[in-house]
């Protein structure tokens, strides 16, 4: 699987997903499909096709592997939780809205009565989940996610990261949508000062936060 993984990230895409087909058939031969690893390389797959804008499949894809986790680990655990928290994502681009809300927001009750306030991974969620609430309208809904995304961001990295950074610009264009310009350029100034820091002077990224 290390070679389909360093593939994927090398945005080798059709590569990718050739080489996670073959994992999964030499795991289906040894261990079954019952496998930590076979849910995984699926999850991969899923995630491939929905870069590739084949979301009806991606979708497909990330169903099989929700079921194999639940089966190994059970309705409950965090690997669980992260794999909704995908399928929400592909049923929100596919503008299936409701669907997409029922998997994050059942990807977060898992992670909350499992892991408790602090995991690490309900920051990121709450960031997509606000994304999910902006791309439907709802601005004071996605604030609140941003804001909750905010303060988890600033108690596992501190106030100088690219993540705080990041939340802080979704508020500001939040904001902005709201046509509350006075807290949409205090948030982006937020942001601003972050990138300056943790950037390279002159980068893009730089650049692109000062627009």
């Amino acid at each position: 699987m290390g070679e389909a993984n360093l593939a994927q990230k090398q945005e080798q895409w059709d590569r990718a997903f050739d080489l996670y087909g073959q994992t999964i058939n030499i795991l289906l031969q040894i261990t079954g499909a019952m496998n930590a690893d076979v849910a995984q390389c699926i999850s991969k797959m899923a995630n491939i096709q929905y870069k590739l804008g084949d979301y009806l499949q991606a979708i497909e894809l990330q169903s099989k592997s929700i079921i194999i986790s639940e089966k190994l680990w059970g309705y409950d655990h965090p690997s669980v939780a992260y794999h909704y928290s995908n399928l929400g994502l592909y049923y929100h681009t596919c503008q299936f809205f409701t669907k997409g809300f029922e998997y994050m927001h059942k990807s977060l009750k898992i992670l909350t009565v499992v892991c408790g306030e602090n995991h690490p991974d309900l920051a990121s969620i709450y960031l997509n989940l606000g994304l999910m609430y902006q791309d439907c309208d709802n601005l004071n809904a996605a604030i609140d996610c941003y804001m909750d995304s905010l303060y988890r961001s600033i108690d596992l990295y501190g106030e100088q990261h690219l993540q705080v950074s990041s939340c802080y610009q979704a508020i500001a264009h939040a904001y902005f949508l709201l046509n509350d310009f006075k807290l949409a350029l205090e948030y982006q100034e937020k942001s601003h000062v972050i990138i300056k820091k943790v950037s390279i002077p002159d980068s893009p990224v730089v650049q692109h936060s000062q627009r």
